[in-house]
């Protein structure tokens, strides 16, 4: 069999595996709950039950198990919410199984016991024997007729002891549960409320069809004559146990839908992930050891192969799903039907969805019932995890405290106001946002250029660059101004709110009328209609650009975060959903707007600032004075920054600019957009450093150090291995973009090294040092690319983006040294150490190249990637380790920015 027809069959298997993964998870999560609905309207199963009117000697004797740890805190309200449940008087008993606490418990209890009301006894052991023991303990010295299992963390409805005891009048009944509700507006609470209420319909739903093989351990009832002793020794559910011991004595499980107990989730995933590995393991615990105890009904067996076994499995399901859908994005054109690559696609941004969540939830957001599906996830993680702990050989016997939250008012009393940030800290969100935001758009780019020719990116490109050139016009230099202001920050955004907004108003009517000219001037008629869709973008923007600045002036990348991903998720799922169904060009254009209009609304509902309709005149004055030279700064940049693009919409052609801006998408990607990610940081960091020079200058070298040992070696590598990078993750007709790539990674390189002296130069309050640079860099570049297209095309562009940019980094030594006195050897000592282990890394990789080329290009990067990464690791930690020691105890101990008085207030 040939390698194409191995290869088809792959592809067919790849496709078989993730269909029959979906199809499993379908039928666990949707499939069943939809039959046992069914099932259970079909037999409903009723059966009698002791009611209100009947006498109080007639309902049966409780004996309330409390098993407790350590629970000194929680005991006392445990035992208050129990004596005062509305069940008959003298009908009830309250036994603490507690197991060796050392916090008072004991102590607690006692106190309790001789406080008068329902009858409450202690039994304890000095030395912990586990859960599993304590209640076995405890149910043989019970003496009533039906068992009440519970904790002591939660707490129940007044009436949940009456209808937990009301289905025993059933002579088939024999475990009653309850179920559970956790406070959704704290901890983890959000997600796991959400995910409780799905599991108490399931629960009703097999409990209505005959009976439910879930059991709560927080509120759960048991006939006496039904109990049999938990295996003590080994890590077991004893809720799970004590339900499937039911089954198979022949009686039923139900469910009491009014018998509800409530508590607060774990503080944090951490907490919540301990507690549910743990859980898993002693769930397979169970399983293996219930059969046991008898056979159960074909019926609990089918609900238990659904409900216990393929349900806590379901995380291996679904990363089989996810591995092989992202595996079919990749497929060839022709293996694949589009509404499957379609699907594929959906599951990736789903994905990354729910990741952006748990990021969001990590950086201490509450997203409420948002964070359902990051809970989910992670519920069925730590099954599986749980299950090969099992496998391994169970876990600890003797069960451990998780945190729990702290009650909402409690919380919110303890909220500190505005933190100081920290440079690493906020560099560590930030580039968190890049990861989960730059990498979705460049995985949109990647799947687009399979599907869309490169004139539709040229097109687009041209589109966009305008529409980005008058919004930095319509900010007026006042973002920059509001974070570089020190006393007025609030009055500083409302006025960088109501003048951005007025003018971006303002720009996108005249943009309407523009579109037409630059559609003429381009020689293309399409892009005023383009242009003309995209001007509403500017009002979006406008309306979300202050609150993004005064998160950013906070520090606060984390908050930033959701925004950012929302953006990017938005931005390319639509794009591609679009292209799919045929859309072209367009579908980038709508993509952008999607993209802009959901970051403007999760920036309202996140930052917490709000627009006042007043002006303070007095920052106006101060606002326009330092803004005037970031205006023309501003302004110009990006000029200039998308002169290129012009210039080959202008002078070449479409395709040639397709070509050109996916090949400047890469190391945008890796290089500039790691640096714009790292300026969102120090630039409000070098702010608070403005009267202190000599940690200002530090701090600049440091930044210089360490951005040339993340950039330097990315640069290289790009340039070396351009073949590979492109057709690897482009495809085989974008080969024009190798040489282009190999020429803006030395350009991006350049960059690197002086990229944060600007922020240096607007810290000290030294604008206008930019602003008269910016006037050199308008004379050398566009002759440099209007030349370059003329004798070189889209190559000849790139060299007079590198000639510009080396001509320029010259310049910025020579003005470093002159307002921040930091000479040229300073820096030179600074970037050494990258550049000696690039320089090496970059031979190595030529000298492999020959033996490489003839391989196809996904197994060149595997090959040459580690390689290269091997050497350049290698070669800093023999030649400078005092530098790898000392970014490592930078990371470990973050240093504390200078903050400005009004952030700590």
């Amino acid at each position: 069999m040939s390698g194409s027809a191995w290869a088809a069959w792959a592809w067919r298997g790849d496709l078989a595996v993730w269909a029959a993964a979906w199809l499993t998870l379908g039928l666990v999560w949707l499939g069943y709950p939809a039959v046992l609905a069914v099932w259970a309207r079909w037999r409903r199963r009723g059966g009698r039950g002791w009611h209100d009117d009947v006498p109080a000697a007639a309902w049966p004797f409780l004996s309330i198990i409390v098993a407790a740890h350590n629970e000194a805190e929680q005991i006392g309200g445990r035992i208050a919410n129990l004596r005062g449940q509305d069940y008959p008087a003298g009908r009830f008993e309250i036994l603490v199984a507690e197991d060796g606490s050392t916090d008072g418990t004991v102590a607690e209890v006692e106190r309790l016991a001789a406080a008068g009301g329902a009858p409450v006894r202690r039994l304890s052991l000095r030395a912990r024997a586990g859960k599993a023991a304590a209640l076995n303990r405890a149910a043989a010295a019970a003496t009533g007729e039906v068992l009440i299992f519970t904790d002591a963390n939660n707490s129940f409805a007044p009436g949940a002891l009456r209808h937990l005891a009301a289905p025993f009048a059933d002579a088939t009944v024999g475990a009653v549960t309850g179920l559970k509700a956790v406070d959704a507006a704290v901890g983890v609470g959000g997600g796991e409320s959400l995910y409780w209420r799905y599991e108490s319909r399931l629960t009703l739903w097999e409990s209505a069809a005959g009976g439910t093989v879930a059991a709560y351990g927080e509120a759960l009832a048991l006939r006496r004559e039904c109990f049999r002793g938990l295996p003590e020794g080994v890590l077991v559910n004893d809720d799970l146990c004590l339900a499937l011991g039911v089954w198979a004595q022949g009686m039923r499980v139900v469910a009491a839908p009014a018998a509800r107990s409530f508590e607060r989730g774990a503080a944090d995933m951490r907490a919540e992930w301990e507690r549910r590995r743990r859980m898993a393991a002693g769930h397979w615990q169970a399983l293996a050891g219930a059969r046991q105890w008898g056979r159960w009904p074909l019926t609990a067996g089918i609900k238990i192969w659904f409900h216990q076994i393929l349900r806590p499995l379901s995380a291996l399901f679904l990363l089989a799903a996810l591995g092989c859908g992202l595996a079919l994005l990749a497929a060839p054109g022709g293996v694949v039907g589009s509404g499957v690559r379609l699907l594929a696609l959906a599951e990736a941004v789903a994905g990354a969805a729910v990741l952006g969540v748990g990021l969001a939830h990590a950086a201490g957001m509450r997203l409420g019932r948002l964070e359902a599906p990051w809970f989910f996830c992670l519920a069925l993680a730590a099954a599986a995890a749980g299950w090969w702990q099992h496998r391994r050989g169970g876990g600890q016997v003797l069960w451990r405290r998780v945190a729990r939250a702290r009650p909402a008012q409690a919380m919110a009393d303890e909220i500190p106001g505005s933190s100081t940030g920290r440079i690493l800290s906020g560099l560590f969100w930030a580039a968190s946002s890049f990861v989960g935001g730059k990498l979705l758009v460049f995985a949109s780019v990647v799947i687009l250029a399979r599907i869309l020719a490169p004139q539709a990116f040229g097109e687009v490109a041209l589109a966009t660059t305008s529409i980005t050139v008058l919004e930095i016009l319509g900010t007026l230099g006042l973002t920059s101004a509001l974070i570089y202001e020190e006393k007025e920050w609030r009055a500083a955004a409302n006025i960088c709110f109501w003048v951005t907004l007025a003018t971006s108003g303002a720009e996108m009517v005249g943009a309407w009328f523009l579109a037409p000219v630059l559609g003429e001037f381009f020689h293309e008629p399409g892009l005023a209609a383009m242009i003309r869709s995209l001007a509403v973008v500017l009002v979006f923007i406008a309306l979300g650009n202050t609150h993004d600045f005064v998160l950013r002036r906070r520090l606060d990348f984390r908050t930033k975060l959701v925004p950012d991903l929302g953006q990017a998720a938005a931005k390319g799922g639509t794009s591609v959903v679009l292209a799919l169904l045929g859309f072209g060009a367009w579908s980038l254009i709508w993509g952008q707007v999607l993209g802009s209009f959901v970051v403007t609304v999760l920036l309202w509902r996140l930052s917490g600032w709000r627009p006042e309709r007043r002006v303070d005149r007095a920052v106006l004055r101060r606002m326009v004075d330092y803004a005037k030279h970031i205006y023309l700064l501003d302004g110009s940049s990006v000029l200039l920054a998308n002169f290129d693009t012009l210039t080959i919409g202008r002078m070449l052609s479409d395709a040639w600019l397709g070509f050109y801006t996916l090949a400047f998408r890469i190391p945008e990607i890796a290089l500039v957009s790691v640096l714009n990610v790292i300026t969102r940081v120090v630039f409000p960091a070098f702010s608070r450093l403005q009267n202190d020079r000599p940690q200002l200058r530090a701090t600049l070298l440091d930044t210089m150090r360490y951005t040339a040992l993340l950039t330097l070696p990315v640069a290289a590598g790009l340039a070396v291995l351009a073949r590979g990078v492109v057709l690897g993750v482009y495809g085989p007709h974008w080969g024009p973009s190798i040489p282009v790539l190999r020429v803006l990674a030395i350009y991006c390189g350049v960059r690197c090294l002086i990229h944060h002296f600007g922020d240096g130069y607007k810290a000290i309050g030294r604008p206008d040092v930019l602003t008269r640079t910016t006037l050199c860099w308008w004379v050398m570049l566009p002759p440099c690319l209007i030349l370059g297209a003329h004798w070189g095309g889209i190559v000849g562009v790139a060299w007079g983006q590198v000639v510009t940019r080396v001509v320029m980094s010259l310049l910025h030594v020579y003005l470093i040294g002159k307002y921040l006195q930091i000479g040229a050897w300073a820096l030179l000592r600074a970037v050494a150490p990258a550049l000696e282990a690039t320089a090496v890394m970059a031979t190595i990789l030529t000298m492999a190249l020959p033996w490489a080329n003839h391989w196809a290009p996904r197994l060149e990067l595997a090959a040459l990637v580690p390689l290269g990464a091997v050497v350049y690791l290698g070669m800093l930690w023999l030649r400078h380790p005092q530098v790898v020691r000392a970014a490592a105890g930078k990371l470990r101990r973050p240093q504390p920015a200078t903050a400005a008085p009004e952030m700590a207030a």
